[in-house]
């Protein structure tokens, strides 16, 4: 593990340590542990972080690791096991929705087009314009196609837990 680097941890004050799981494992390879103290939250995510690391992280460092999912349509995450309530093996809840899909759909010009389906909880703090407004904003125009809808398709590979 490079020096520069866990110096850097306490040099610097770090207070939220971003890693993916192979980072979090090379950690606890370490005969001495590292100084955290001043890390207030961890977190993991780009692959699926197993419930052994998570056990075994927090038995040594007394933190928690929250996860999270996400793809680069979602930008940049679309659930994640907030810091107050982490469940073990988890990648947590949808953020601000209720439900959420993204699935490829057939396009005439493209072969393909990216179709993301939410589904809004009824006390979220986030409305349908935002939701598009941020598409609008953050895609090109071609990729921003609005449409209302009251459910998510029903065949998913993956979904997020509430």
């Amino acid at each position: 593990m490079p020096a520069e680097y866990v110096g850097a941890l306490t040099r610097h004050g770090i207070t939220l340590l971003y890693g993916v799981p192979t980072m979090y494992i090379l950690f606890l390879s370490q005969d001495e542990p590292l100084d955290l103290s001043s890390i207030r939250l961890c977190f993991s995510a780009a692959a699926t972080l197993p419930v052994d690391v998570e056990r075994r992280w927090y038995e040594r460092y007394g933190h928690r690791i929250t996860q999270g999912y996400g793809l680069t349509e979602c930008s940049p995450f679309a659930s994640w096991n907030r810091d107050v309530d982490v469940r073990p093996g988890s990648v947590g809840t949808p953020i601000a929705v209720k439900e959420a899909a993204v699935i490829g759909v057939p396009d005439a010009v493209r072969g393909e087009a990216v179709k993301a389906f939410v589904v809004l909880q009824e006390s979220g703090r986030v409305t349908a314009e935002t939701l598009q407004g941020l598409c609008r904003k953050r895609s090109h125009p071609t990729r921003c196609r609005e449409q209302s809808s009251s459910s998510v398709p029903c065949r998913r590979t993956r979904r997020a837990r509430s």
